[in-house]
């Protein structure tokens, strides 16, 4: 692999995701046992929520590995140009509007999701501070 990191990095970085995921998950299932208790509009907002986040989940995934099978992160020089450039953006973005969503329609899972947004990012730095060294 050139340029890329080691293969425990793409371990690390699945590991790492594992718990925003559950943390999404853990949503998902509040969410659904109370879909009847809410009125229209703010059960479709609140789906669309978590859609969204499911999404935006994926798409920093992409990004992380697109980053890192580009050679990001090695001692700060700079990754060649790749899917990550656009993903980085586009998943920040969308998880944020999920968020914003899940917030308009007042979901049951809101705590949850803070704990899958601050999950993300969270994931995503201990993967760059790891790449890093």
């Amino acid at each position: 692999m050139d340029g890329s990191q080691p293969v425990g990095m793409y371990l690390f970085a699945v590991l790492f995701y594992v718990l925003p995921s559950v943390f999404l998950w853990a949503a998902w299932r509040r969410e659904f046992r109370a879909v009847y208790e809410r009125p229209g509009w703010r059960s479709a907002s609140s789906k669309v929520a978590f859609f969204a986040a499911s999404c935006g989940t994926v798409l920093s995934f992409i990004f992380l590995l697109s980053y890192l099978y580009n050679g990001g992160g090695i001692h700060g020089s700079s990754p060649s140009p790749g899917l990550w450039r656009t993903l980085g953006p586009l998943s920040a973005g969308v998880s944020v509007l999920s968020f914003l969503f899940a917030i308009i329609s007042r979901c049951r899972g809101i705590a949850l999701l803070v704990g899958w947004l601050l999950g993300i990012f969270g994931a995503n730095y201990a993967i760059f501070q790891l790449a890093i060294d």
